[in-house]
């Protein structure tokens, strides 16, 4: 689960704290995200947010 709140304009996506429910068992996480840019650049930005929480490398978009 993840709670996002609005940032202000050109101020990095950021993950505020994570921490674990149910005795750990699911993870909840609160994190900041400037959506003042344009759609593409929100949702890769949105996507690397989730990346980071789950530990992964996120996948960069193809340059046309």
């Amino acid at each position: 689960m993840m709670l996002l709140y609005p940032s202000p304009p050109d101020m990095e996506s950021e993950i505020l704290r994570s921490f674990g429910i149910d005795g750990f068992r699911e993870m909840m996480s609160i994190a900041r995200l400037d959506v003042a840019c344009d759609r593409e650049s929100a949702q890769q930005r949105l996507l690397d947010l989730f990346c980071k929480i789950l530990g992964i490398v996120a996948a960069k978009p193809v340059e046309n």
